[in-house]
């Protein structure tokens, strides 16, 4: 009987101890960490897709705005990519074609200086053609990745439109034939406008046609009038003056820079010059640890052939050497290059 109480014990000891080795494994499994799922990011992420006649582009954002602020800047970055490989697939040939164009072979800064201004003042050209393909949204970071696709046939089509009808609108201009030659600049300014849009749009369509896709240049009409615009700012004439004998340490500076934009000077007491450009010359120079630092300022004015004052306005710049001449030499240099480029800014107002 002993035995028998004893064997019966034991049994229930070692059920118990099952039991609690059960409880233990069961308590240690719920409270354990289920390993997370891997997740897999959508191909495109990684490769973009090709398509034939279109072209794709990726843009992400962190979650750090609100939804509609991170699927902006998302798209914003696909559409920066689109452009980015757009711009390595064109030549490089763009902007020295456009250059030919405008001057007609002619060395003519000047009239590229006009012609920069002009387009500075030009809106961008929107790319038309592009639409979203797709989007993802990574379940941990919160990060959205956004597809862009550009339907390169759709956008030429759009862009040759609005090409096409620019075209129609130039070869109705005329240039004037009448007034001075500075106001006849100023009346061929908006058509000057007009080939600058022009000229974005044909950089859009470099982008986006496939090569040989479209021709780039105008009917000779329109050519022929862009040519005459660019001999109307070339034939224009400047004559500088001095406004003291400390200014003459400018004019050879000034002269230098003017001539190299192809800009046509002529003695100031001509009377048909178109415009008059007077000037003086303040230095200042400091020395700090054996460094000569030079200060050159100017007062401008810009009057036309009637004596009418278009600009005034003042200009520093500085110069730094180890040689005071040489520092001087430098400010008055570089004094000379930014007045020779403000002439340009007479044209505007």
């Amino acid at each position: 009987m002993k035995q028998h109480g004893y064997i019966k014990r034991l049994s229930t000891s070692v059920r118990s101890l099952a039991l609690a080795l059960m409880l233990v494994s069961l308590i240690a499994g719920c409270s354990g960490t289920e390993p997370k799922p891997i997740v897999t990011p959508p191909e495109w992420v990684d490769v973009l897709p090709e398509q034939k006649g279109y072209l794709f582009g990726l843009g992400s954002a962190d979650k750090s705005t609100s939804d509609s602020d991170q699927l902006e800047l998302a798209r914003e970055r696909a559409r920066a990519d689109l452009i980015k490989q757009l711009q390595v697939t064109v030549s490089s040939d763009f902007s020295s074609q456009s250059r030919l164009e405008m001057t007609d072979g002619r060395n003519t800064g000047f009239v590229e200086v006009v012609n920069d201004k002009v387009r500075s003042r030009i809106p961008d050209i929107s790319l038309p053609g592009i639409g979203w393909q797709t989007s993802w949204q990574h379940p941990e970071t919160g990060t959205l990745y956004v597809l862009a696709r550009l339907n390169r046939r759709a956008a030429v089509a759009q862009l040759s439109e609005q090409l096409s009808s620019l075209d129609l609108e130039l070869s109705e201009l005329r240039l004037p034939q009448t007034g001075s030659r500075l106001e006849r600049v100023r009346e061929a300014l908006p058509m000057m406008a007009l080939f600058a849009k022009r000229d974005k749009l044909v950089q859009q369509l470099s982008f986006v046609a496939e090569s040989g896709a479209f021709n780039r240049l105008a009917d000779e009409e329109v050519r022929q009038l862009r040519r005459e615009i660019s001999r109307l700012i070339s034939s224009l004439q400047i004559s500088l003056t001095a406004g003291d004998l400390g200014a003459r340490a400018l004019e050879a500076s000034l002269a230098e820079e003017l001539t190299k934009l192809g800009v046509q000077l002529v003695p100031a007491a001509n009377s048909d010059t178109d415009l008059r450009l007077s000037y003086t010359l303040s230095l200042s120079r400091t020395d700090k640890n054996r460094t000569f630092y030079v200060f050159a300022r100017s007062a401008v004015q810009i009057k036309d052939n009637q004596n009418h004052t278009l600009r005034a306005f003042e200009r520093e710049s500085k110069g730094v050497s180890s040689l005071p001449d040489r520092a001087q030499q430098q400010a008055v240099q570089q004094l000379g290059l930014t007045l020779a480029k403000e002439i340009v800014n007479a044209f505007f107002y």
